[in-house]
Order: structure tokens, then sequence, then C-alpha cells
């Protein structure tokens, strides 16, 4: 059968710990069927009357389903957002939204695909007062990688996953951990920054 499953990526210095897709299915055909939601980025940051384009990637969606994807934003006191369209085609980019930031706080915008099953999109936005500078705003240390989905089309296969840990110095890559969400499904042999 075709699974969709997640490994988490952490370290104790890291603000966001890394989810990484895990698609296993046991033919080619029943892989490239598989509806799943994700992105490369979760958390953003920007200023109040500033604006933003969040993106999303998905899989296994056809270009019907994708027009009814929906954004929602879960604090409209912070933030508001609208549909993305490409100003080369006039066409709207329903993987894409365009925020605003309202007023300074913690805000929280979802990607829904509006299909029963697939797991709804979440991004935190921290939106800064209009006079900060988002320059000085200390980085934080986080987890990135290119490789955010990863295909396993049969039993016993396997693949090499690593993360970039940025703002973190390379001794300190030992603290990096990796957990399956469903053990059972995927086994992982970690060392630092890959599995």
């Amino acid at each position: 059968g075709s699974h969709i499953s997640h490994v988490t990526v952490s370290h104790p210095r890291a603000e966001v710990n890394k989810k990484i897709v895990v698609l296993t299915a046991d033919t080619k055909e029943e892989l490239d069927k598989i509806k799943t939601l994700y992105a490369y980025k979760h958390s953003y940051k920007m200023k109040v009357d500033d604006t933003l384009v969040i993106q999303a990637e998905k899989t296994g969606f056809t270009e019907e389903e994708i027009k009814n994807f929906t954004w929602t934003v879960l604090t409209p006191n912070l933030l508001s957002c609208e549909p993305y369209i490409d100003e080369t085609s006039g066409k709207t980019l329903h993987t894409l939204t365009k925020i605003k930031g309202l007023k300074s706080g913690e805000g929280k915008i979802v990607l829904k695909s509006n299909l029963p099953g697939i797991a709804d999109l979440s991004f935190d936005i921290t939106v800064l007062p209009k006079n900060a500078n988002l320059e000085t705003e200390q980085d934080e240390a986080y987890l990135t990688t290119f490789q955010n989905v990863v295909s396993l089309k049969e039993k016993n296969d396997s693949a090499n996953v690593e993360v970039t840990a940025v703002g973190l110095s390379s001794d300190k890559l030992s603290g990096i951990s990796w957990t399956p969400e469903k053990t059972g499904i995927i086994s992982i042999n970690s060392q630092g920054s890959s599995a």
C-alpha cells in the first residue's frame, strides 16, 4: 500500500524543527497518485505594512484540484492574505499567496487542499513593528534541506537525506536528532546532519 509519513529533524538550538515528508508505495503509479502539501520554509519574519509572498509545494494533485486550494489567515488581526496573481500571465497561482503585516505579533496562515484526508499546511509568521530592522534581528539557528519529499518506491528501498544546519557550528551537528513519525514504515540510520 501507499503511505505518507514524516521524519522530524531537530536540534536543541534550532528554533523550528524540520519536517521531511516520506512517501512510500508498492508501485511508481501508486507513488505518483499520493497527494500531499509541503513547503521548503514554514516560518517567516516581516514588518507591519510589508508584503511577502508565501510559497507552498504540492505533489499528486490535478490542475482542477489545485484550483480549489484556499489560503486562510488564522490571525486576521495580525495578517491579511490575497491570491497571488502572476503579473506576466494574469493567472492566479494557487500554491502562492501574498500576505501583509497589519500588527506586530505571532501570526499563522494555512493552506487547505479542501480534499478529505489531506493535511493542511501551516506557516508561522512573525510580524515585527514597522520600525524594526530585520537585518539586526538575531538570526535563529534552523535546519533546511532540498529533500523535503523522499519517495521510496518499494519495500526495503532506501534514500540518503541531508540537512543543512544554518547558524550552528559544525561541532554542534551531533546534537541533531532524526525521529520517524511512524515506526514500522521507515527506519532511520542517522549520523549528525545526514541519515
